[in-house]
């Protein structure tokens, strides 16, 4: 059996790959994939799945290999990509090729690292198809658009490639996963995630969207969004769709068109939108929400992020929390959960700011049965973003190697350091009960098919958890503890 030409793997993400009872589908490996499948012999490893990866891995690689490719988010996926990259180093010279939104943010950096060759820059259909031709044909990587390299000591950037028509591409190469092992239940409904647009086109001032794709938005035709689904329920009888375009509805007669040829398909399946913006939800009357509904939209995502005015004002969110909560309001009449996501430690934050925030979510939960919340996230400085420039300003010390942003997610930032943080919510999120409790104040796990051991502490804690953050008690952290040395323990068992 020939050995693939090209490895792609896929690292763990965190806490996530074990509360579902299944992974998330290696969507952004799978679209880099879209154009050199044909040509290229293609192997994708993913560490979520395959506990035996090293052994996949080495018996993959041979001299023939042209290179080994690592995708990368900030934090905790970064400690399991060099963990991959380190193995390939000690057994093969292949190029290791670095992509995702870390390496796109800091390439040069990454490239500092000894176990990264080159990184790819943005979108990478089309760059790693051009880097595959140059490496098989040993051409030099300066015709290369979009990638960043070392020749020697030095590091090179070419120039970079502008954003592709979503519409050009072909469907993923689904053939290279077992896609069954990827499929998670959403309302008791077999689901998969797929990409119908990219980008967003406001420019919150701490989403990494206005660096990683400079606030433009693009998106695939109606026909050919829905094509791409019915092809997912065909072949693989799902009942649901996870859309995970940043924001969906930007171009709101895109969004009924969809709705409509849903409808048309007679399609038996449920969708839900992981982003969605206050300023186009506003702007849906009845018949649109009730064309939605028939067409089987079951959840939007939305983000609140924070319920005080002068936070949001910082965070340059368009919508006034006065709109968020009729819009709430709105929606209660129909058969659509609307979960808002929320942040906080945002600088100048105070804890009268969170307490804001707390109060209007549960002001929405009590507005609108069908509202969900996530937890209340600890703000993370993103590269490139306008806030992380204000953080550096006043003294935050950013990591000044790859290694050190492996810790750098909302579990791990060690707060003392947080040099922008209010003192009183130092102590709060010391806790980690903002993260912790909001999973247990609404109702969302019955929409999830998730281990019967969660579902059982969930409702057993579910009072404690709404009288501790009502009223901000987060002494005893006892919960946490146990939670958080579980979690790692099964993280990196």
């Amino acid at each position: 059996m020939k050995c693939p030409d090209v490895i792609l793997v896929q690292p763990k993400l965190g806490e996530m790959d074990f509360l579902r009872t299944n992974p998330s589908l290696p969507l952004g490996l799978l679209s880099a994939a879209t154009l050199i499948s044909p040509k290229y012999k293609v192997k994708i490893i993913d560490q979520r799945i395959s506990k035996n990866w090293k052994e996949i891995l080495e018996a993959n690689l041979n001299g023939g290999t042209l290179c080994v490719g690592v995708t990368s988010y900030t934090g905790t996926m970064i400690k399991c990509a060099l963990e991959v990259c380190k193995f390939v180093r000690d057994i093969s010279r292949a190029p290791i090729v670095w992509g995702g939104i870390h390496a796109s943010l800091l390439p040069a950096q990454t490239l500092e690292n000894k176990y990264v060759d080159v990184v790819v820059e943005g979108e990478g259909e089309y760059t790693l198809h051009d880097l595959l031709e140059a490496f098989s044909n040993d051409k030099p990587l300066a015709g290369v658009k979009g990638i960043w390299f070392k020749d020697g000591k030095k590091i090179l950037r070419n120039s970079p490639r502008g954003f592709l028509d979503l519409n050009v591409l072909p469907d993923l190469p689904y053939h290279l996963v077992t896609a069954e092992d990827y499929v998670q239940l959403y309302r008791k409904r077999p689901s998969l995630p797929m990409e119908t647009s990219r980008g967003c086109i406001y420019k919150c001032s701490y989403c990494y969207n206005t660096a990683y794709r400079s606030s433009t938005w693009r998106s695939l035709d109606t026909i050919g969004a829905v094509s791409r689904i019915k092809g997912l329920v065909n072949k693989y009888k799902v009942k649901g769709i996870y859309i995970i375009d940043d924001n969906f509805f930007v171009d709101l007669k895109r969004g009924e068109e969809f709705a409509k040829e849903i409808i048309k398909e007679n399609l038996d399946v449920e969708w839900q939108v992981q982003g969605a913006g206050f300023l186009e939800l506003q702007k849906m009357d009845k018949a649109y929400l009730e064309l939605l509904e028939q067409s089987g939209c079951v959840r939007v995502t939305c983000g609140v992020e924070s319920g005080s005015q002068r936070i949001r004002k910082i965070l340059s969110k368009g919508s006034d929390l006065t709109k968020i909560s009729r819009i709430n309001r709105d929606m209660a009449g129909y058969n659509i959960i609307v979960l808002y996501s929320f942040i906080s430690g945002f600088p100048g934050e105070t804890i009268d700011d969170l307490r804001e925030t707390i109060e209007f979510m549960f002001r929405l939960l009590k507005e609108n049965p069908m509202a969900r919340n996530t937890p209340i996230y600890q703000y993370v400085p993103y590269p490139q973003t306008s806030l992380f420039e204000r953080v550096k300003r006043e003294g935050y010390r950013i990591p000044d190697s790859l290694g050190k942003w492996q810790d750098y997610d909302f579990h791990n930032l060690n707060v003392e350091k947080l040099t922008y943080l209010d003192q009183g919510l130092r102590k709060i999120f010391k806790t980690e009960f903002l993260y912790f409790l909001p999973f247990f104040i609404d109702n969302k796990l019955n929409e999830y098919e998730a281990k019967i051991w969660i579902k059982i502490i969930v409702y057993l804690y579910r009072p404690i958890a709404w009288l501790r953050l009502k009223y901000l008690f987060f002494r005893f952290p006892v919960e946490v503890y146990i939670i958080k040395r579980f979690v790692r323990f099964k993280l990196f068992a």
